[in-house]
Parts: C-alpha cells; structure tokens; sequence
C-alpha cells in the first residue's frame, strides 16, 4: 500500500512499480491524523517541470507541504521573486487508521513515511 498526495508522482510510481509490485495499491491521498473520510486539505507545491526550468533547488521536487507553504519553499521563492510557481490543490486526507480500514489491512510488515515538509 502506497499513499502519495501529488498526482504526478502518483502516475510516476505507477509506470515505475506496477510490473514488479503487482499486489500493492497505490493510493492518491494525503494521510493526516484524525482526517475524517471526506476531509479534504490543500497541498502546496512546486511542479517538477518548474523546478527544473526555473533551476531551482533539487530537493523542491519532493518538497510539497499539506496546509501551508513550507517555509524554506516561500523563502527561496520569495527571495527570486518566484512566488507564483507556488501551487495549490486539493487533496483527499485520510487517518492511518482509516486508511487501514478501506483497504483492509490486518498488519503493516514495513511503514516508510514521507511526512510532506513537516520534518
């Protein structure tokens, strides 16, 4: 079970994976703690294409941010007067728990977390 919030690399990780992990679900949504089933929250990104025209820094590819900008995004986009690659959109939520449920899973053998910009 594979959950990522951004549909761009949703669709990179399925032409990446799908031939070799054919069991594992690939998830389009955002895991929050307490999201209800129908909460939805605004991620905040820059767009790869972007990232790599405007040369801005590597780590903005994976760098989107649930609920507000991550600061060091604003500030470097502040600092260029690039303010307005700035997205947002909205993305499903969910809690791990309900996450767990709807796709009926009994036991996590391995959990890696990307925690969007709040590390």
């Amino acid at each position: 079970l594979s959950v990522e919030p951004m549909p761009f690399f949703v669709r990179d990780l399925r032409e990446r994976y799908a031939s070799s992990h054919p069991h594992s679900k690939l998830v389009n949504a955002a895991v929050l703690p307490k999201a209800s089933t129908a909460h939805v929250v605004s991620a905040f990104y820059v767009h790869p294409e972007n990232v790599t025209a405007w040369k801005l820094p590597i780590v903005f590819l994976g760098m989107s941010r649930m609920g507000a900008p991550h600061p060091s995004v604003t500030e470097i986009l502040e600092q260029r007067q690039l303010m307005h690659l700035l997205q947002n959109r909205p993305v499903r939520a969910m809690s791990v728990q309900r996450l767990l449920d709807l796709y009926d899973a009994c036991r996590i053998g391995f959990l890696k977390l990307d925690v969007e910009g709040f590390d």
